[in-house]
């Protein structure tokens, strides 16, 4: 696939439909019927800025759940339901069918305030050279990017590879999840 087509992200986000449609995402609904609930501020609602913001962990400790239920939180916020825009990056197999994407979207989206989580991008060979490049034109405008993935030491290279280019966040922008083991 060279890039990701409006209709596929549209899609995914079925929340830009109904906003309550989040609560029928499949790791979302496990999260609230199941016993014990542990749900980590990753990331303040209140506090985010245009810039790249990381999430990494090991595979299975609940990253892609944390990422649906802080898509939660900015659509209970109020956040624009159009403007949160979740993207699976196991599509993708090489770097500038990422960063194609990441300009298909901003294009499409104009100057509106975006969020933009890329989940899975470690599985993209490169990925911090297409977020560098991205940033590098200029893009980064009102656009908050958080990155997640499960190879610890890619996403922490990727946070290093973007230095000078992340933003001016308050708080802390590189987050890791652990098992609780």
């Amino acid at each position: 696939m060279s890039s990701i087509s409006w209709e596929i992200i549209a899609r995914i986000n079925r929340w830009w439909i109904n906003p309550r449609e989040i609560l029928e995402d499949e790791q979302v609904a496990r999260f609230y019927q199941s016993t014990v609930k542990w749900d980590p501020n990753i990331f303040c609602v209140d506090d985010l800025v245009d810039g790249v913001y990381t999430l990494r962990g090991p595979r299975q400790v609940g990253k892609t759940t944390m990422l649906k239920l802080f898509i939660k939180k900015l659509l209970d916020k109020k956040y624009d339901p159009n403007s949160i825009i979740y993207v699976p990056c196991d599509t993708f197999e090489k770097f500038d069918q990422l960063l194609r994407s990441l300009i298909y979207i901003k294009e499409r989206m104009g100057e509106r305030k975006i969020v933009l989580i890329l989940d899975e991008v470690t599985l993209v060979n490169e990925w911090q050279r297409a977020v560098k490049i991205f940033v590098d034109q200029g893009l980064l405008k009102n656009v908050t990017i958080i990155a997640c993935g499960s190879h610890a030491v890619d996403v922490k290279k990727g946070a290093t590879y973007l230095v000078g280019r992340r933003g001016d966040a308050k708080h802390p922008i590189d987050r890791i999840m652990l098992p609780m083991d």
